[in-house]
């Protein structure tokens, strides 16, 4: 045996790597396969309307790293006084190859994959030189197939052992409505044909359909009091491009136009940042023939002239990019209503009064999702926050507002998270969204005030397997940049993109028809959105949900008091953990605070309880329900599968009656999220809401007096241990009765 592997050893001693005969050969794999890497990631970036200048960013960046590269290398061999031409070569490529390796697998496994790389090119590059017998100088042949053909094999051999991880499976038990056979698709087409027209400057440099075949001109604004970091680089690659400078921002869109004599409500709707020359506004035109089918007058607006561009330095040379434009996005959207109501008050246009202005729906996808919940604030302003020389007069009557997997806090206006109140708000977001990592839109759902004596109401809706960029049918599966998707795969399962957009359809269309109809008759979706599964057999929503028609109990916003709510005292008892905290979406990331507390209530043997005792009996009626927001703190990995309590309602005589949560909502463990392989997996509360009739606990004990209701208690006697975060506890008129 000792003979056969000296043998063998000996056998591979002429394709050591460190050989000095060698060394030429392994210097030139290196280089070649260094190379084709390079070119692959630059030519996965030329995406839309290319043009030259689109290389620039990625070229610039590539060279920046290999110049630190070679003066690290220089450096270290003449502190050394050593020279050696293969080490010099590995240091001069290492940066760069380990910069973008690590986007997709993070720094550890980078480096630890530029080794084995070059070990294996090395040994590639040996054989090929001693088996080709090629002098140093005529063997670039031979390496460049070689290159290419280890190059295939590897990303084959990834593909295949690097396969999307289904972190969810306890999804497989959610019950499932049988009747979906009954009820008609709520996505098919609705009762009215559309026309579609366009409007722009006239003059549009890249799209003709905003220039000579626009169908109305619209006048330019200026944006310089917004955008003050438009100049320099950013300045000259956009006048290159388009044609404008910030002085002469275009108000362009095109319309989905219902084909009825009556007065139609009007909706706007705008894309998130992706890279500016592949077009973004034609990506929401499912959702646009949709809504004109129902009945709504539908702009996409066009800002990808506000978007990043590679030719700026699209790989984190901030310096050089436009950035922080969310409240520009936001000031241009209503730039747009103003046109609408020049419009609408001119007896010589298609839309002389037939613009139905008091009902406007603003919808945004990404940073648009941020700029309408910015928009929403501006339009009750009379100036800029930053700037009062920029004065304001907008005062639309702007219903309701949709943020799908949007930004948050690119804008501070004082230093302070935008809030609203007032206002119908949604927010989706999907389970498997890679750029929008975390649900931000939970932190703005917070932000929305729902004091007040009209009727409004906020839901966030979390959706299972939905992606970020398949709510634009132009972004695709992938959201990251598309060198990593093809390397490291999909983390997690993603639906179909057409399935995506149905779902994008019915929640969208059925917040305009709630906000703009006086019967409010889908809200049952918002408060409880799992019901919606009906439609979307396999699927699985999270909602929550709040309403100006909630009485708050206790939403732990007050003071450092656990036995205070807002209009309660409260008791525990047989908790292992009684806890009120400020909750984040990720444990490890600072910036991503839900903006709002929340009671975290863990047990590990029942039963324990956890009662609000009323401050004064309140009156109520057979309408009345017990509502609140919970999320499981639980993990797949936990032995229960369901977490499962009662809820307790005392009146002021102590008699008491209880109902079982899981006869109305399966509270699940938490999704598991992994957008990133080279993140870690991590679980992000998720908050449901729930509603329970009063006239429920009479059922149960016919004595109980629900006119004057004492006191109201979670007890935790079915689930053998667990943990949950409850908030906004609220006695409200139930939906849906």
């Amino acid at each position: 045996m000792y003979r056969k592997l000296k043998t063998m050893f000996n056998g591979l001693l002429p394709f050591y790597p460190l050989s000095s005969i060698n060394q030429n050969a392994i210097r030139i794999g290196l280089a070649v396969w260094s190379s084709l890497f390079l070119t692959f990631v630059c030519l996965t970036l030329l995406r839309g309307d290319i043009w030259l200048l689109q290389l620039a960013g990625p070229l610039l960046f590539i060279f920046g790293y290999i110049l630190i590269g070679f003066v690290v290398g220089k450096a270290y061999f003449f502190l050394l006084k050593v020279k050696n031409n293969l080490l010099f070569s590995i240091f001069v490529f290492a940066p760069v190859v380990i910069r973008f390796l690590s986007a997709v697998y993070g720094l550890p496994a980078a480096l630890l994959l530029y080794v084995l790389l070059f070990t294996t090119f090395a040994f590639i590059s040996c054989y090929l030189a001693k088996l080709l017998k090629a002098p140093k100088r005529k063997i670039f042949s031979p390496y460049l197939a070689g290159s290419l053909l280890m190059s295939v094999c590897l990303l084959t051999a990834h593909q295949f052992f690097i396969q999307p991880q289904d972190l969810n499976r306890f999804l497989t038990e959610v019950k499932q409505d049988a009747n979906r056979s009954a009820v008609a698709d709520p996505t098919i087409k609705g009762p009215f044909d559309f026309r579609t027209f366009t409007y722009g400057s006239g003059s549009d440099r890249r799209r003709v359909e905003f220039a000579e075949q626009a169908d109305f001109i619209t006048d330019s604004v200026d944006g310089s009091l917004l955008l003050d970091n438009w100049h320099g680089i950013t300045s000259w690659m956009r006048k290159l491009y388009w044609g404008i400078d910030v002085t002469e921002l275009p108000v362009q869109g095109r319309i989905w136009q219902p084909i009825t004599e009556q007065k139609t409500p009007l909706v706007l709707m705008v894309h998130g940042n992706h890279t500016m020359e592949h077009f973004s506004d034609e990506g929401y035109a499912y959702l646009g023939e949709h809504l004109a089918s129902l009945g709504y007058i539908v702009v996409s607006v066009d800002q990808n002239f506000l978007n990043l561009t590679s030719a700026e330095g699209y790989f984190g040379f901030s310096k050089f990019r436009l950035r922080d434009e969310n409240d520009a996005r936001a000031w241009l959207l209503l730039k747009h209503l103003e046109q609408w109501r020049q419009w609408q008050a001119s007896s010589t246009t298609d839309w002389f009064k037939n613009v139905d202005l008091d009902n406007i729906i603003l919808i945004g996808h990404s940073r648009g999702g941020e700029g309408v919940f910015i928009a929403a604030l501006f339009n009750r302003l009379d100036y800029y926050p930053d700037n009062a020389n920029l004065k304001f007069d907008f005062n639309f009557n702007i219903r309701g507002i949709v943020s799908i997997a949007p930004s948050d806090g690119q804008y501070e206006p004082r230093g302070s998270l935008v809030e609203l109140d007032a206002i119908n708000y949604l927010t989706i977001q999907g389970s498997a969204d890679a750029d929008a990592m975390v649900f931000m839109g939970a932190s703005a759902y917070a932000r929305v005030n729902m004091d007040s004596e009209d009727f409004y109401f906020k839901s966030s809706i979390m959706i299972n397997s939905a992606n970020h960029g398949q709510f634009n049918s132009d972004w695709g599966d992938c959201d990251l940049q598309p060198y990593i998707c093809l390397l490291a795969g999909q983390q997690v399962p993603v639906m179909a993109a057409t399935e995506q957009e149905r779902i994008s359809k019915f929640f969208v269309s059925r917040f305009a028809e709630t906000v703009t109809k006086s019967d409010r008759p889908y809200l049952n979706y918002f408060q409880h959105a799992q019901t919606a599964a009906t439609f979307f057999p396999g699927h699985y929503f999270i909602s929550n949900y709040l309403d100006s028609n909630s009485l708050i109990i206790a939403n732990f916003e007050n003071d450092a008091n656990l036995s205070s709510g807002n209009a309660a005292k409260i008791s525990a008892q047989g908790f292992t953990q009684w806890q009120e905290l400020k909750l984040k979406h990720h444990p490890g990331w600072q910036w991503t605070n839900l903006n709002t507390h929340a009671v975290k209530l863990a047990w590990e043997q029942n039963p324990a309880s956890f009662t609000l005792t009323m401050d004064a009996s309140i009156i109520h009626n057979d309408k009345t329900c017990f509502a609140f927001s919970v999320s499981n703190a639980l993990d797949e990995n936990s032995s229960e599968t369901i977490t499962n309590f009662s809820l307790q309602v005392s009146d002021h005589d102590g008699r008491t009656a209880q109902v079982e949560l899981q006869k109305y909502y399966q509270l699940y463990p938490l999704l598991t999220r992994k957008p990133k392989l080279s993140e870690k997996a991590f679980i992000e509360p998720t908050f449901q809401s729930v509603q329970i009739p009063l006239q429920d606990f009479a059922v149960a004990n016919v004595e109980l007096d629900l006119t004057h209701v004492h006191s109201l208690s979670f007890v935790f006697d079915k689930t053998s241990k667990g943990k949950i975060y409850l908030d906004d506890i609220n006695l409200t008129k139930c939906v849906g009765l």
